[in-house]
């Protein structure tokens, strides 16, 4: 659903089907980034990511509750950037307690 590039003094978030299409949303240090995810079918979701740096929506498919935070909360924990989940998105297992 949500890919990531993990850099030296950020995380770049990107929609898993825009790709390297999209310039991603950029997260540093100190920064919140919202994961927010609304059902809209049985199947279907709005994802919407929100930061500083800006915020990209998209509408993957799939079951948005069997998804794992874990590559994501890994690397916010290393960058000290906090997550926030909304909605289907708080849903999803968490892995890391910060």
């Amino acid at each position: 659903m949500v890919e990531m590039v993990d850099r030296p003094a950020e995380i770049v978030l990107y929609a898993g089907r825009l790709g390297a299409s999209h310039e991603g949303v950029a997260v540093r240090r100190g920064e919140t980034v919202q994961l927010a995810i609304t059902r809209l079918l049985r199947t279907s979701y709005r994802c919407d990511v929100r930061a500083p740096s800006g915020s990209m929506t998209f509408t993957p498919e799939g079951y948005a509750h069997k998804l794992t935070m874990r590559p994501l909360e890994e690397a916010v924990v290393r960058h000290g950037i906090a997550l926030v989940t909304v909605g289907e998105a708080a849903r999803i297992a968490r892995t890391v307690t910060a």
